[in-house]
């Protein structure tokens, strides 16, 4: 029988990768974004109302449009899969508060 110099692979079997690990570092990495967002967000809020004049509603509003967005992206990211929501997320950005305009406010 002649050697063809290559590995063979059985059926079945596995091979270990670090694929694994990367992964967790990929889960570590966002889950830590997220939690500077959050905190960021929470020292800036008391700025935010007093240079923008916001009342309590409209931040409210601002810290819910928040919250709902991490849940729609996460629903997104379950029900799609990632590059779904990388591909909705590029096509469909949402307006930021620069371009959305408020009376009485420049």
């Amino acid at each position: 029988m002649a050697s063809t110099g290559g590995s063979v692979s059985r059926p079945g079997s596995t091979r270990r990768t670090n694929v694994r690990w990367i992964m967790v570092f990929v889960a570590f990495l966002g889950l830590s974004i997220n939690y500077i967002d959050r905190a960021n967000l929470s020292v800036a809020v008391p700025y935010l109302d007093q240079d923008l004049n916001l009342g309590p509603g409209e931040t409210g509003l601002i810290l819910g449009t928040y919250v709902t967005g991490l849940v729609t992206a996460g629903f997104l990211a379950i029900v799609g899969g990632i590059s779904y929501l990388v591909i909705v997320g590029r096509v469909e950005p949402l307006p930021t508060l620069e371009q959305t305009s408020r009376p009485g406010v420049s």
